[in-house]
């Protein structure tokens, strides 16, 4: 969920771990007339489709191996079929099992486009318009600006145009309830006027829950498990890891997590209950297939129609240009890119292709469709810092357009690894030689911001300690009176410094960590004063 993947962004570096295992395969039959055999070559029906994706296993175990992922599901819709749904790799390193196409992995902010199916379901029924005020669906909801949250439409909210910068924080390790998050929202600063600027606000999907929830009178997860999931019979599928855990369902791939320069490692799942609409739904390959042909049928499945073709058509088109940034990786033939209500649109030689990347602490996915080619294609993985979902996804849409098919994912990962392709960097500048202003006990103490609450400095073993929404971190001392967040894992404040500012009594008066990139705004947290 962190970070959404336009399948053109590289965002973070991850090199391959060591000693990889080799790839293993699990092939599925699906539909009356197709399969797949343990090659990655179709046994029925044969023709183009099979000459396409011949070699496409070779191709897959190779690239995982490159980025150093454990395991990896897909699947192929074209038409309305599913013509390809494989397994790949392990569910977690060191440990036998096998990843399949029934293998549930979290898909993240792909849950998207279940939220604003969700809306698209009540707009159909009357019960919304996407361009109702927030306010008169939550009367409660505020933003920092008065105007700006008096003109807030649900299609703002879902077009990430809010004037709200992104933020993740708030949910990781936290207790807050999503109606406790949403309540908060109006301590946040604006840094764009509204409907002037594409900023990624995993915080506006909340509240866009939020309103499912107050017009149907059922949480947003039961509306989507009733109105989604069961219609089109996604039986795998869960929302939230406590859902999860109460399923007992088995097959489940592992969460892992690479730092750059670290080794691939086993991380803990982490539940994003509170941040449910924007990222919280476990599904598999062929689950999501489901989903995918659902699309392509422009709302219909199995001939019954879940969505309006009017509402899908809506869901696709754009609503907020994307601008090209310079850690854009452009792959030929994007001539635009925007965002529609859920989804990524963008050209892709000479197709509209609608699609939707997803991170969590420890996976990674994308979902593609190139609606007028009947084409779609899912990729889970369970590897977080790798862009191997989407160079998967563009290399199968290159092979089924019958044009050049590129490597993207040797290209993709080579241009990651080079200066400035946004792997690695240097990081801010450090000034050596340098020492805090005071002792150390003297940063000790309680800090608080409205948006995010109490925040607790002490001294630990000769240093500082950071806790923090659920998290402790150490700080370690970086130049004058900056420190830099340490400690290892997928914590989304891993590496960022935070500044302390004295006052004119030499006494610290708060401290500061800066946004720490597009999906994170932080701020400043004052020094509570002692009794």
């Amino acid at each position: 969920m962190k970070r959404f993947m336009i399948g053109v962004v590289c965002l973070i570096s991850v090199a391959g771990f060591g000693a990889s295992a080799r790839a293993q395969q699990s092939s599925l039959v699906i539909g009356s007339n197709q399969s797949v055999s343990g090659n990655g070559t179709f046994t029925s029906p044969g023709g183009p489709q099979q000459d396409a994706l011949r070699g496409l296993d070779e191709y897959i175990i190779k690239s995982m191996a490159d980025w150093g992922t454990p395991g990896l599901s897909i699947a192929i819709v074209r038409d309305d079929s599913v013509i390809y749904a494989k397994g790949y790799g392990v569910r977690e390193l060191g440990k036998p099992d096998r990843v399949d196409e029934n293998t549930l992995f979290a898909i993240g902010s792909l849950t998207k486009s279940f939220t604003t199916a969700a809306l698209s379901i009540l707009a159909d029924d009357g019960k919304i318009r996407w361009d109702d005020r927030v306010t008169a669906r939550l009367p409660g909801f505020r933003l920092a600006d008065p105007i700006a949250t008096e003109e807030l439409t649900i299609r703002d909210l879902a077009s990430h145009r809010s004037g709200l910068p992104g933020n993740n924080i708030i949910f990781w390790g936290t207790s807050l309830s999503r109606k406790d998050i949403v309540e908060r929202v109006r301590f946040l600063p604006l840094t764009a006027r509204i409907r002037t600027r594409f900023q990624y606000s995993n915080l506006m999907y909340v509240t866009a829950g939020e309103i499912i929830a107050a017009v149907t009178g059922k949480s947003w997860d039961d509306f989507t498990q009733e109105r989604i999931f069961v219609p089109l019979g996604m039986t795998r599928s869960e929302i939230g890891v406590a859902a999860l855990l109460r399923s007992g369902k088995p097959n489940v791939a592992t969460p892992h997590f690479r730092p750059p320069g670290g080794q691939t490692a086993v991380v803990p799942w982490i539940d994003l209950d509170n941040a449910g609409p924007s990222g919280s739904i476990i599904s598999s390959a062929v689950d999501m297939a489901q989903w995918l042909r659902m699309q392509l049928g422009k709302g219909s499945y199995n001939g019954k129609q879940i969505i309006s073709e009017r509402m899908v058509e809506e869901m696709h088109t754009p609503q907020m240009i994307i601008p090209r940034s310079a850690n854009m990786v452009a792959l030929p033939g994007i001539n635009f890119v925007n965002y529609g209500l859920g989804w990524v649109v963008h050209e892709y030689h000479n197709s509209v292709v609608v699609q939707h990347g997803g991170q969590t602490d420890g996976m990674r996915s994308i979902g593609l469709i190139v609606p007028e080619k009947k084409i779609a294609v899912v990729v889970l993985t369970n590897e977080a810092l790798s862009e191997l979902p989407s160079a998967i996804a563009y290399n199968i849409v290159d092979r089924l357009l019958g044009g050049p098919v590129q490597d993207w994912s040797t290209i993709i990962y080579r241009r990651m690894q080079s200066p400035g392709g946004g792997g690695a960097s240097s990081g801010p500048q450090r000034i050596e030689g340098t020492r805090p202003t005071l002792e150390l006990a003297r940063y000790a103490g309680t800090y608080r911001n409205q948006m995010y609450g109490d925040a607790q400095v002490s001294v630990r073993d000769g240093a500082l300690t950071l806790q923090f929404l659920g998290f402790s971190v150490p700080l370690q001392h970086w130049h004058y009176d900056t420190f830099r967040i340490g400690g290892t894992g997928p914590f989304t404040i891993n590496g960022q410094l935070i500044t302390f500012s004295l006052n004119r009594d030499a006494e610290v008066a708060f401290f500061h960590i800066p946004s720490a990139g597009p999906a994170i705004g932080i701020g400043s947290f004052v020094r509570v004063p002692q009794r």
